[in-house]
């Protein structure tokens, strides 16, 4: 008998002796083994939510300006947000026929994380760089209206809540962190932060060379 539990541990063993039934209870148990509970999916880090917006900018660059916004932002997932700033008062703007704020405020800071000059990589683009920087905004910040014809880019959410106003959208929308807006040709926009706390965000965009 004690060949036909050879490798069952003995403290299992134990619990079912002397029974065919042990040995039935513990082959069904291996083929069988309870699932873990409690495993909660994996979230995707921001180091790979960057490296997918610098992969999917260099995609469109590859292509030529001839198709280079071909991508639809999709805004149903997101929630609309009461505005802080008052688009109807003085020193506002229309564009595109969005209306909204033309000065910028509560910018706390602007780090230059790098530029690419692009007509080493693509002869045609002479004149063009990629750069990406990082805005911190202050609670009650806003940052102007402003359009994207010939400069097309990426804005993610690093930290915070942030309500982006684009002519596009049927009314305003909340980005939190993690959440991606494309900045595109016919797109006209501004943001305000209505939270009580900073908000970070990557911008990743392509413009004149100065």
């Amino acid at each position: 008998m004690w060949m036909r539990y050879y490798d069952i541990p003995i403290d299992l063993i134990s619990q079912y002796p002397n029974s065919d039934a042990s040995l039935q209870h513990v082959q069904q148990s291996r083929q069988n083994p309870p699932r873990p509970t409690g495993a909660a999916p994996m979230k995707p880090s921001r180091k790979s939510a960057f490296v997918g917006v610098l992969l999917v900018l260099a995609a469109l660059l590859a292509t030529g300006p001839a198709i280079s916004h071909p991508v639809h932002e999709p805004l149903a997932a997101n929630h609309a947000a009461p505005p802080l700033a008052d688009a109807s008062a003085p020193n506002t703007q229309t564009i595109d026929g969005l209306t909204g704020p033309t000065q910028t405020r509560g910018v706390v800071s602007v780090e230059e994380l790098g530029i690419i000059h692009l007509s080493a990589e693509f002869p045609a683009m002479q004149g063009r760089q990629m750069r990406a920087r990082v805005f911190t905004i202050a609670p009650g910040g806003v940052i102007a209206i402003h359009a994207h014809e010939q400069r097309p880019g990426y804005a993610m959410i690093l930290d915070g809540s942030i309500v982006e106003h684009r002519n596009d959208a049927p009314g305003p929308i909340v980005r939190n962190a993690g959440d991606i807006a494309i900045e595109k040709g016919g797109v006209a926009h501004w943001w305000e932060n209505v939270s009580g706390d900073a908000v970070r965000a990557l911008v990743v965009d392509i413009v004149g060379a100065d």
